[in-house]
């Protein structure tokens, strides 16, 4: 494999790591500002002939400061086939994330060449001649017309009269920053099943109920045993089955009395132990809701399901919600005549605003909540619904936009 690399350092140690059979490339002395540099354009001339299969250099900035250039590039990387990769920092722009990056890069890279063009300006200014005028002359007022887009649709641009625009008005553009929330969503299978229950037994003392509750729970474990279910653990946390037992708590009963009406104590006890099943392989549920409804003393409570922290999908909900934030980032800027030229602030809903009821969070779809048991005469539903992952950001961008005109 050939590869083209822009930028002639730390060629020995790339082509001894990664068995890179490297041809070099450099325009010492001319500037990124665009891509019209003799060896640049050389190397291009490899790529889209198939002569080498990858562009490598150190920084983006090392290749063009200009975001039309830079999304011309990723285009005809796309189109002829070739790679683009670069160093510092790492990113291969063969997959979105780092495409997405390298777009943000490369804003930054135009705006900062931008910023150093102005403030070089003013001091050229000084130094040119000023034109000189007979006392007393009067300056015409000019008019000119505007230098930005015009709309597509041929209507007249509601910032200008007539697509005029007066330059003492109105005749630069300026950086704002833009603060929106980017939202997204995507529908994802659980990860696991908990069921919630409860063994119980009544008896006329304590220690008679709490023997029952102790001579109840070895049959459903021995069913779930059976089933490859074992005791969960710091170990086994992610096991196709486990359970938990808690400690047995004892009370009274109490009942409303037959004759009296009057709600009181019966002289019995009662003893429960709650239980909590997880589930994490989904085809073993037909045989666990069989185990647990089989048996009178069981009580079923409630059945949720999760997503894990660390399933992939909630990386790709919050890449999402940038995309979103950033689309509508634009959208602002355009309305304003301008566009986006740096991202400043990405962060979780409520960091940038004081406002903390925005978070990423999980709808949980089929969520089950009725008690259940053999005596019952009901089927306990574990069919696993989906789960809803949602993502909400908050993002600053500085965009570069038009002046607004001033109205007399």
């Amino acid at each position: 494999m050939r590869i083209t690399l822009a930028t002639p350092r730390r060629s020995p140690a790339l082509t001894s790591t990664r068995g890179w059979d490297l041809e070099l490339v450099a325009d010492e002395g001319l500037s990124a500002k665009n891509m019209n540099r003799p060896a640049l354009q050389a190397a291009l001339g490899w790529l889209d002939c198939g002569e080498a299969d990858t562009l490598i250099s150190i920084r983006l900035d090392r290749i063009s400061r200009s975001v039309a250039d830079f999304a011309g590039l990723l285009d005809r990387a796309g189109r002829k086939g070739w790679g683009l990769v670069l160093l510092s920092p790492a990113l291969d722009l063969a997959d979105p994330a780092g495409r997405f990056t390298a777009n943000v890069l490369a804003s930054a890279a135009q705006y900062e060449r931008e910023r150093h063009r102005a403030h070089r300006r003013p001091r050229l200014d000084r130094h040119r001649p000023r034109p000189q005028r007979s006392p007393g002359a009067h300056r015409p007022r000019r008019r000119c017309v505007a230098p930005l887009n015009r709309p597509s649709s041929g209507k007249p641009d509601p910032m200008t009269t007539d697509g005029v625009i007066d330059p003492i008005l109105s005749s630069e553009s300026t950086t704002t920053s833009i603060s929106v929330r980017g939202e997204a969503q995507r529908t994802v299978a659980p990860d696991e099943a908990q069921i919630f229950l409860t063994a119980s037994a009544t008896s006329d003392s304590k220690s008679a109920a709490t023997s029952q509750v102790q001579a109840s729970l070895p049959g459903v474990l021995t069913s779930l045993a059976q089933l490859g279910g074992e005791v969960l653990t710091a170990q086994t946390t992610r096991a196709p089955l486990t359970w938990s037992t808690q400690s047995i708590q004892t009370q009274e009963e109490y009942d409303h009395d037959k004759v009296s009406g009057a709600h009181g104590p019966t002289g019995r006890h009662q003893a429960s132990v709650a239980v909590q099943v997880t589930v994490r392989d989904f085809s073993l549920l037909a045989g666990v809701a069989a185990a647990l409804t089989s048996r009178d003393s069981l009580a079923i409570h409630s059945v949720s399901w999760s997503v894990d922290e660390d399933n992939t999908e909630w990386a790709l909900v919050r890449a999402d919600a940038i995309q979103a934030a950033l689309l509508k980032g634009r959208d602002y800027a355009a309305a304003l005549g301008g566009t986006v030229v740096k991202v400043e602030h990405v962060a979780d809903a409520g960091l940038l605003s004081g406002d903390r009821s925005g978070r990423i969070q999980m709808t949980n779809y089929g969520a089950s909540s009725r008690s259940l048991s053999a005596a019952s005469g009901e089927d306990l539903s574990l069919d696993p619904p989906p789960q809803i992952l949602s993502a909400t950001i908050e993002a600053r961008f500085a965009a570069l936009v038009r002046a607004i005109p001033v109205t007399r």
